[in-house]
């Protein structure tokens, strides 16, 4: 004990830390949120923008996809929520062509005829939306296309199709896809 105190008086008296004022501390604070506030606003204005101009620049592309990735879950004025639309419509076509081009990547080709047959379905569902935004053109654009696929490889008409849509058992629709498949 007697070494410690000896060590106390040598170091001198003790100097009591003074006190910040809280009108300081109030005050960096406020300019921290301040300075936290702004960086979040611009941050978040900025990027939306930057996914805007991407979204804009695909749909004139024609990668539909693109759009749709780059304006989902944002806050959109009204001429980007119709390209976002539009480019919503499309895409509903689009994708049952990429399931058939990607069905028959993985050797399954059953389920490849069934995407393209399917698709007459979704081209009737959605054509009169098509119509209402304009893109019309674009759904008849992937229309053909896809029945172009099954006239070449398959030999079956739009109306050929359509009567495959109207079989109500499974087992029936299943067998008749094999059959157009192995061309019995």
């Amino acid at each position: 004990e007697k070494k410690a105190a000896e060590k106390l008086e040598k170091q001198g008296p003790v100097k009591k830390a003074k006190r910040i004022p809280p009108k300081k501390i109030a005050a960096v604070a406020l300019f921290g949120a301040s300075v936290f506030g702004g960086v979040m606003v611009a941050t978040n204005v900025l990027s939306n923008q930057g996914y805007i101009n991407v979204a804009k620049k695909a749909f004139y592309d024609g990668n539909y996809k693109e759009v749709y990735l780059a304006t989902y879950g944002t806050n959109l004025n009204d001429s980007d929520a119709l390209i976002q639309k539009k480019s919503e419509i499309i895409l509903k076509m689009q994708r049952w062509y990429d399931s058939y081009q990607n069905n028959l990547k993985l050797g399954r080709e059953r389920e490849a005829l069934d995407a393209l047959i399917r698709s007459i379905a979704s081209y009737d569902y959605i054509n009169a939306e098509a119509e209402a935004y304009g893109v019309l053109n674009e759904i008849d654009s992937i229309k053909d296309t896809i029945l172009g696929v099954l006239q070449s490889e398959y030999g079956l008409s739009e109306e050929q199709a359509r009567e495959l849509l109207n079989y109500e058992d499974a087992l029936d629709y299943t067998i008749a896809l094999n059959n157009i498949i192995t061309g019995k």
